[in-house]
């Protein structure tokens, strides 16, 4: 088998580098361990964690699918998150939540706008389309 450094090693050398390879173990340690701290804080992030609002946008969504369709026989996935957007008038920001939503084979995007106010789910608006190719 040939290591980073394209020295030969047989089964007795026991898969240890090669004088002069690339990458000592302690380097090898080190990366391993980087990437498993680099992996832990990402999985950490607040960005994964649930929004607030949530379960609000999804309540909020089966209405308006209902409404749309004219039918309560819909039903919508989970809300994600799409970021947020800076308000038309004033130093505001909204949060922007999209919630997927079926009735028959038909799919619907809804996307829902939240006022960014601590403790409170205040809807500034709302969209829906059908995800359809009209053509």
């Amino acid at each position: 088998m040939l290591d980073a450094g394209h020295r030969l090693h047989t089964e007795g050398d026991d898969m240890q580098p090669a004088q002069g390879s690339a990458r000592p173990d302690g380097a090898r340690k080190m990366k391993k361990t980087i990437l498993a701290l680099g992996l832990g804080l990402a999985l950490a992030s607040p960005a994964l964690a649930a929004h607030p609002c949530a379960a609000d946008a999804q309540g909020r969504a089966k209405k308006l699918l209902a409404l749309h369709t004219e039918g309560p026989d819909g039903t919508v996935g989970a809300a994600k998150s799409l970021g947020d957007l800076k308000a038309l008038k004033g130093k505001g920001r909204f949060d922007v939540l999209e919630v997927i939503g079926y009735v028959y084979k038909a799919e619907y995007r809804m996307r829902l706008i939240y006022a960014q106010i601590n403790g409170s789910c205040l809807l500034m608006g709302q969209e829906i389309l059908e995800a359809a190719d009209p053509y």
